[in-house]
């Protein structure tokens, strides 16, 4: 089972992420969202775990994350980067064929 990390919960994301969700041979680890917004707790009531980045942790005290973007990165197999470009959340500079 691959385990999957969608950063960006936009109207991008929340279409990858309720495609992949059902499948049996993927596991959504989680949501990365960059800003506190309704989206957060879209994600949650849909049953995702939502990451944001370390720096911006503060902005989402009213709502129930999981932890940072940064620390989901170790627990995933793959990134898909649903943001808009200048957002996007630079990753370890690792091949998916390390991480696979």
């Amino acid at each position: 089972m691959k385990r999957v990390f969608v950063n960006g919960y936009g109207s991008i994301g929340t279409r990858i992420v309720q495609f992949i969700k059902d499948d049996p041979q993927i596991k959504v680890i989680g949501i990365g969202k960059n800003s506190p917004d309704d989206k957060v707790n879209d994600a949650i009531s849909r049953g995702f775990d939502v990451y944001v980045p370390e720096k911006n942790i503060a902005l989402f005290k009213n709502y129930k994350i999981k932890g940072t973007i940064e620390s989901a990165l170790d627990d995933c197999d793959l990134v898909i980067d649903a943001t808009p470009g200048a957002q996007a959340m630079p990753t370890k500079n690792v091949s998916m064929s390390q991480r696979a």
